[in-house]
């Protein structure tokens, strides 16, 4: 919920309200974004927006989609990026998504290496990918 407010000086106010939270609580957690740049702005929310994006290293990347895909049957929902904003305010908000709560995992990855990627460029960064419940015979290598 985004309210408007009047200043003294008679400007609208923009306020930020955390997600997951309710009431009061809501209120006394928002804070005013004033006098920034649209960049500034967003880079505020994407700070304060809580998620379940869980940041892997390129060399456990292999290992966490195992645990996941095949052992805990979860589909898992990966974020490729090579610069320092970290995954973008919408992958982080699907990560809430009820639809994804029970059966999905959602990883972020700086950096993709090339020898795990084959043909991935720097161009194509920011890229998103999805590993779907992996069958039991599955074997490392064939995804």
């Amino acid at each position: 919920m985004y309210k408007v407010q009047s200043l003294d000086v008679g400007k609208p106010q923009l306020r930020f309200y955390p997600n997951n939270i309710e009431g009061e609580r809501k209120l006394a957690a928002s804070f005013g974004i004033m006098d920034k740049s649209v960049e500034g702005v967003s880079e505020e929310i994407s700070a304060s927006l809580e998620h379940n994006v869980r940041e892997v290293s390129p060399h456990l990347f292999n290992s966490i989609l195992l645990q996941h895909a095949k052992e805990e049957q979860k589909n898992v929902i990966y974020y490729m990026y090579a610069d320092d904003k970290g995954p973008s305010v919408g992958f982080k908000a699907l990560s809430l998504h009820p639809l994804f709560q029970e059966d999905s995992v959602f990883i972020a990855m700086k950096d993709p290496p090339a020898h795990i990627f084959e043909g991935l460029k720097k161009e194509f960064l920011p890229s998103v990918g999805v590993v779907p419940k992996l069958d039991a015979n599955f074997g490392e290598g064939h995804i």
